[in-house]
């Protein structure tokens, strides 16, 4: 099978500030990891380059997150990077399909992506293989471009299920730590996420400065916060995981239906109320009802551990885990866009 990877961003985006893009990104990683030289793409997409950030990790670290998880993991050997005439490159070759994610630059920018698929279209593109991929953090959608190509909605809502499929955030298979609990002995993670228009003060306790450091904070508790931001998918969700924590979301139980479709949410739900895990709050006492953020979760004792059960609190990590492995990596979700071509 072979695939163009053709996002709507600009073409040559260098600002790092700019390039990062999750649900794009995760795609790609997902796609080159399973079919290599056989996904093409003329973007220069150099924040996936191992040897880039080899020769300049200080210029990944502002990439949003640090640079964290996702970038700088691909040999640009991995895959094919067109360096021919646009207009060339499409009237000489034909895919199995073309994957268009939006990139964030790029949202409702719905004229130039009608032209895209249009181009498609009249080249002999059915609409299973023209794949729409919208990871914005906003419900809109515009459902006559919708129905004109295969469609994915990030954060989908009930409505849109007629004319879109939902998708998720992925995690890189590599990036999935052994687990280790010889660490372990925090009842929370001492982060807490919580957006700066709420207090921008939590900034306080986003203190890594590196990769590892950032993932061994999570190999240190039993429970992480995590919870809907900008949007309810996050790759920190993923990053507790895959360091052996359990996410405790304050708010999961008014998550959509079709959002974070694929996450274990009911476990998710069960394992807050279940296995011993107390937020201590700066206001009240925590009475097993959702939070409509973190924001009133307290910074230097963040929770506490009652009627914990460590073999109880174990098999849910675990099931958690082996979920990440089987049904959350970039692979996947690869799989899961190439599914309907």
């Amino acid at each position: 099978m072979k695939i163009l990877f053709n996002p709507l961003m600009p073409m040559d985006l260098q600002e790092e500030g700019m390039v990062s893009d999750y649900q794009s990104d995760a795609i790609f990683h997902g796609l080159v990891k399973k079919l290599g030289k056989d996904v093409h793409s003329y973007h220069n997409l150099w924040w996936h380059h191992k040897h880039k950030k080899e020769q300049n990790p200080t210029r990944f670290n502002k990439i949003w997150g640090n640079g964290f998880t996702m970038y700088g993991l691909l040999d640009e050997k991995e895959y094919t990077y067109v360096r021919t005439n646009y207009n060339l490159l499409f009237l000489s070759g034909h895919y199995d399909a073309v994957v268009i994610p939006i990139h964030h630059t790029m949202n409702k920018q719905d004229e130039q992506l009608q032209a895209i698929i249009k181009f498609f279209a009249e080249r002999g593109y059915e609409k299973n293989q023209i794949i729409v991929v919208d990871g914005w953090d906003q419900e809109y959608i515009n459902k006559e471009i919708a129905e004109s190509c295969t469609y994915y909605k990030r954060e989908m809502k009930d409505h849109h299920e007629e004319y879109a499929h939902p998708i998720s955030f992925a995690f890189p298979k590599e990036k999935i730590r052994r687990l280790d609990d010889s660490k372990r002995k925090a009842a929370f993670a001492p982060l807490i996420p919580v957006n700066q228009s709420i207090d921008p003060s939590y900034m306080s306790t986003y203190i890594y400065d590196t990769e590892e450091n950032y993932y061994d904070m999570y190999q240190t508790a039993y429970f992480s916060y995590t919870s809907k931001k900008g949007g309810w998918d996050t790759l920190r969700h993923y990053e507790i995981i895959a360091n052996g924590s359990i996410p405790f979301f304050v708010d999961m139980e008014n998550c959509p239906e079709h959002t974070l479709w694929n996450f274990p949410k009911e476990r998710a739900i069960q394992s807050k109320y279940t296995l011993g895990g107390v937020p201590n709050l700066t206001t009240g006492q925590w009475e097993n009802k959702p939070l409509s953020n973190c924001g009133i979760i307290n910074k230097n004792n963040p929770g506490q551990l009652i009627g914990f059960k460590f073999d109880l609190w174990q098999r849910f990590r675990n099931s958690f885990y082996d979920w990440l492995n089987r049904e959350g990596t970039t692979e996947v979700l690869a799989d899961y866009i190439l599914g309907r071509i």
